[in-house]
C-alpha cells in the first residue's frame, strides 16, 4: 500500500439516528483503514446526532443530503469529491446502477465500489424497457470495480439483472460485534426497563415498523399464544410509518397488556439478553437481516420466515425455525414449539451463539471489505 494517505469515502444513504451493527461496522472499517495509511471519511444524509458523536471520536463526517432534489444533491456530491479528492467511493444503500455512479466518475473518482444491501426481488420488465436498461447498466458497469452481495441471494439475484458483470460480483456476509452481541450478556440484563418479569417468557423483535417487515402476522400469532400461555411476553422494539397501525391492530385484539411497544433503541442488545425467542416475519426479500444476525450471536433462536437471505442465516430446526412468510400460524406453531421444548431451545440457542462465531463476526467482515479495497486499488483504471 502507498505511504501517501489515500482517501477512501463511504457514502451511506442513512440517517445515523441510531448505532447499530451498520454504523458500527463502517466505523470499526475506518479505523481499521487509518491503521494502514488511508484516510478514511463517513458521509451520511443527515448530521450524527449529538448524543451519539462520540462512536464517532477521532473519524472525519461529512454529510450528503438528497433532501433539496437531485440538481442540488448531484451538486454537492461533486463538491464532497473535489474537496475530499477520494481515490475511492464505497456506496451503501444506494441503486446500484443510478447514474450517480456516472457522475462520481466524471467527477474524478475512478474506483467505485457498491454494497448492495437493498432487500426484495428483481421486478420484471417489458422488452422495450429491458433493453433500454441493459445498455445503461452494461454501460454503469464499467465504471464500477466491485459489487460487494450481503448474501448468497442476493448475489444470485444480482446475476440476473440485465447488463450485470457477474465478474465483478462478490459475497460479504454481515458481521456483528461479538462483544456486544453474545450470550454472556443474559447474566446481566435488566428487565425492568421492558417492563418484564422475571419468569416471563419473552418474544422479541426489533424492526423498522413497515409492512414488509409483517409484524402485523407476529401481533396475529401472538393472540392465539398469549390465550395458551399466560406468561409469555411480547416486546417490539422500532418506529416506523407502520406503528400506530400496529398498537391500534393490538388494542383491538385485546393484547395491551402483554404486548409493549419499546422506542428505536441503541441498546437492542438488552432485549436480546432477556429474549427467549427473536422473530422476524418479513413478507419480502430480505437482503441479509442484521436483527437476526446479532439475535444469533446473543444465542436466542430465531423464529423468521423462509425469504431471501433469511436461511442462510438461520439453518431450520438447528439454530432457529423457519416458516412460510404471510402465515400467522405457523408462527405461532414454532414459538409454540419452543415454548414447550426447552431442551430443543437451548440446542437452537448454542447452535445459533457457534454459527455468529464462526460466520457472522465484524472482524471478518472488515477483514473482507480492505481486502476488496486492496484488490480494486492495485488494478488499472480503465478510461471512458
Amino acid at each position: 500500500m502507498q505511504n501517501v494517505k489515500n482517501k477512501i469515502i463511504h457514502l451511506a444513504r442513512l440517517n445515523p439516528k441510531k448505532f447499530g451493527s451498520f454504523e458500527e461496522y463502517i466505523v470499526r472499517l475506518s479505523h481499521e483503514l487509518k491503521k494502514i495509511n488511508f484516510d478514511p471519511i463517513i458521509v451520511f444524509e443527515n448530521p450524527v446526532p449529538q448524543n451519539l458523536r462520540y462512536h464517532y471520536r477521532d473519524l472525519e463526517i461529512d454529510v450528503l443530503s438528497m433532501e433539496n432534489g437531485t440538481f442540488s444533491f448531484y451538486y454537492s456530491l461533486y463538491k464532497l469529491i473535489k474537496r475530499h479528492r477520494p481515490v475511492m467511493i464505497h456506496l451503501s444503500f444506494y441503486p446500484i446502477f443510478s447514474f450517480s455512479t456516472f457522475y462520481i466518475y466524471i467527477f474524478g473518482c475512478r474506483k467505485i465500489i457498491f454494497s448492495d444491501r437493498i432487500s426484495g426481488s428483481l421486478n420484471k420488465k417489458n422488452e422495450i424497457k429491458k433493453l433500454l436498461v441493459t445498455i445503461k447498466n452494461i454501460f454503469l458497469m464499467k465504471l464500477i470495480k466491485k459489487i460487494i452481495c450481503v448474501s448468497q441471494y442476493v448475489l444470485n439475484r444480482d446475476k440476473m439483472i440485465p447488463g450485470i458483470d457477474a465478474s465483478k460480483l462478490t459475497c460479504i456476509f454481515n458481521g456483528v460485534n461479538l462483544n456486544r452481541f453474545n450470550p454472556t450478556l443474559k447474566m446481566s440484563a435488566n428487565r425492568r426497563d421492558f417492563n418484564v418479569n422475571k419468569d416471563d417468557f419473552v418474544v422479541s423483535t426489533a424492526a423498522h415498523l413497515i409492512s414488509v417487515k409483517g409484524i402485523d402476522y407476529l401481533i396475529k400469532a401472538a393472540a392465539s399464544l398469549i390465550e395458551q400461555h399466560k406468561d409469555m411476553i411480547f416486546v417490539i422494539a422500532g418506529e416506523g410509518q407502520e406503528k400506530a397501525e400496529l398498537e391500534s391492530l393490538v388494542m383491538a385484539l385485546g393484547l395491551g397488556h402483554k404486548v409493549r411497544f419499546v422506542a428505536l433503541r441503541n441498546d437492542v442488545e438488552k432485549l436480546l439478553s432477556l429474549s427467549d425467542v427473536f422473530a422476524l416475519p418479513s413478507v419480502w426479500q430480505e437482503a441479509n437481516s442484521w436483527a437476526i444476525s446479532e439475535a444469533s450471536a446473543c444465542g436466542v433462536p430465531v423464529v423468521a420466515t423462509s425469504v431471501g437471505g433469511s436461511p442462510e442465516i438461520v439453518k431450520d430446526k438447528v439454530a432457529g425455525i423457519l416458516v412460510p412468510p404471510k402465515d400467522h400460524s405457523a408462527i405461532a406453531g414454532a414459538i409454540d414449539f419452543l415454548y414447550k421444548n426447552k431442551e430443543a431451545r437451548k440446542n437452537m440457542s448454542a447452535k445459533a451463539a457457534e454459527n455468529a462465531k464462526k460466520y457472522l463476526n465484524l472482524e471478518r467482515m472488515v477483514a473482507e471489505t480492505i481486502k476488496v479495497y486492496q484488490e480494486c486499488l492495485e488494478k488499472p483504471q480503465h478510461s471512458l
